[in-house]
C-alpha cells in the first residue's frame, strides 16, 4: 500500500475499460478498501506485477499483464490541485499485493 503511505489523501478510480464494469462504482476509492473489494471479486489481480506512477503527465497504477500504457487505476493524489509533489516524478514499481 505504498499509495497510502506516500499519498494520505489519495482515492483511487477504477478504469472499467481495463476493468470492466464495476457495480459498487468506480471513482472514489480509497487503497486499503479497493484491496478489500478485490479480495472479493477478483482475486486473481493482488498477487499481479504493477507499475505505480506518479508524473506530471500520468498518475496511475498499471497491471503489466493487461497493459503498460493504459492505467488500471487512476491515481487522485489529495494534493491542492493536484500538484505533484517533490521527488514524484520517478516511477515507482510495486507488486499490488503489498500490505
Amino acid at each position: 500500500m505504498a499509495i497510502s503511505h506516500r499519498y494520505p489523501k489519495h482515492s483511487l478510480d477504477i478504469n472499467e475499460a481495463v476493468l470492466g464494469p464495476q457495480g459498487l462504482g468506480a471513482e472514489g476509492w480509497r487503497a486499503a478498501d479497493l484491496i478489500e473489494l478485490l479480495q472479493e471479486i477478483a482475486p486473481q489481480l493482488l498477487p499481479a506485477m504493477a507499475h505505480l506512477e506518479v508524473t506530471t503527465q500520468r498518475r496511475g497504477i498499471y497491471l503489466l499483464e493487461y497493459s503498460e500504457e493504459i492505467a488500471a487505476f487512476w491515481v487522485h493524489c489529495g494534493q491542492e490541485r493536484e500538484k505533484v509533489p517533490a521527488g514524484a516524478d520517478q516511477p515507482l514499481p510495486i507488486a499490488w499485493a503489498l500490505k
